[in-house]
């Protein structure tokens, strides 16, 4: 099935047999989300293991569909079909300053049938947890795999990397001030047999702890600066097929990203609040309308949160965002898209 194909979601029932439990469903799983949200992180059916080994160790293992679908002209029941598996380990640090902290390595391997037939391994690590006042967030990533385009008779093979660092300071829960910093590899040559981009199976970065905000502009589908859903890069800017992303949406001359940013954040009483400014630019600059590389300047954005609880069932928030395109939107596109967006969403929030 296809996420058209079924209105179920949210789902997961299992059964725990002491030394693991098995479960599956149809809900939100994630990678890597408690960092960067490089690799994965939506709803899709899956069966999953997990277990602990100690008191400080505990390790998942999950299958999980994100297409299973028939392809009509053929009757070919995995043509369409993509499937990822994953292991991760989770461990927290015993002891001493840094008790608490948490060292997660994870494997995925994508089998992406939608998609030219691109089997890729990602290799990752994340680390994160309370340091005194600071939260430190890093994760690392590399992609390594390969894929078929049958129809130009053309193999490509598949090398990327992405890195994700941020610190939090907790000076005060009402005053909390970070930063951090966001690398995806860019790919600047679509004719030849690399794919240098880096494609997630599913970007998770709206969601994430330091740099996520549900009504930012780049986390949104905005064809002009190349974003997706849930992304906050430019993966849907390019020519040549990628290997996933948020409906398969990604390229594989995607052009990659380097953003640098910073802000605040903070809780008093019932009030909640998050400001934060964010610098993208392109690490390999795509071509312009000239036929030329275009500037590395995408853009920056500001935004800015502030909400209210009433209880623990209703909270009512405001997002105000704004994203001032940077040359190399305007080199790509025309100087007529150089205005600033602009933003503002109400959020009415029911939890029970």
């Amino acid at each position: 099935m296809t996420g058209d194909d079924c209105g179920v979601e949210k789902l997961d029932v299992g059964y725990n047999f002491g030394p693991f439990r098995i479960h599956t469903g149809w809900t939100t799983r994630w990678l890597d989300i408690m960092t960067g949200g490089l690799v994965y992180g939506d709803d899709h059916p899956y069966i999953g293991l997990t277990g602990n080994i100690g008191e400080n160790f505990k390790w998942e293992a999950d299958f999980t569909t994100v297409y299973d679908a028939i392809d009509k002209t053929t009757l070919d029941g995995d043509n369409l079909d993509w499937r990822f598996y994953s292991v991760k380990g989770i461990y927290k640090i015993p002891s001493g300053f840094a008790k608490g902290f948490v060292i997660s390595p994870f494997y995925a391997f994508s089998d992406n049938n939608a998609r030219n037939n691109a089997q890729v391994s990602y290799f990752g690590l994340e680390g994160y947890g309370k340091l005194g006042m600071f939260t430190p967030r890093f994760e690392i990533v590399y992609a390594d795999g390969d894929t078929d385009d049958n129809a130009a008779g053309q193999d490509y093979d598949i090398s990327a990397m992405a890195a994700y660092a941020s610190v939090d300071v907790e000076i005060d829960p009402a005053f909390v001030p970070y930063v951090g910093i966001r690398f995806e590899e860019g790919d600047n040559d679509p004719t030849d047999d690399d794919i240098e981009a880096f494609n997630a199976i599913t970007d998770i970065a709206r969601y994430t702890p330091t740099f996520g905000m549900e009504n930012a502009i780049v986390y949104r589908y905005v064809p002009v600066l190349g974003t997706h859903l849930y992304s906050g890069n430019f993966n849907w800017t390019g020519t040549q097929p990628g290997y996933g992303g948020i409906s398969n949406s990604s390229h594989g001359d995607a052009p990659g990203l380097l953003m640098w940013g910073l802000g605040f954040k903070g809780k008093y009483d019932k009030w909640s609040y998050k400001v934060q400014y964010m610098d993208f630019q392109y690490d390999e600059e795509p071509l312009g309308l000239d036929g030329t590389s275009t500037d590395d300047e995408v853009g920056q954005e500001l935004d800015v949160r502030v909400a209210y609880t009433f209880s623990n069932h209703f909270t009512i928030a405001n997002t105000f965002a704004a994203f001032d395109p940077g040359d190399g939107i305007q080199d790509r596109l025309g100087n007529d898209y150089d205005d600033t967006a602009l933003v503002d969403t109400i959020e009415l929030i029911w939890n029970w």
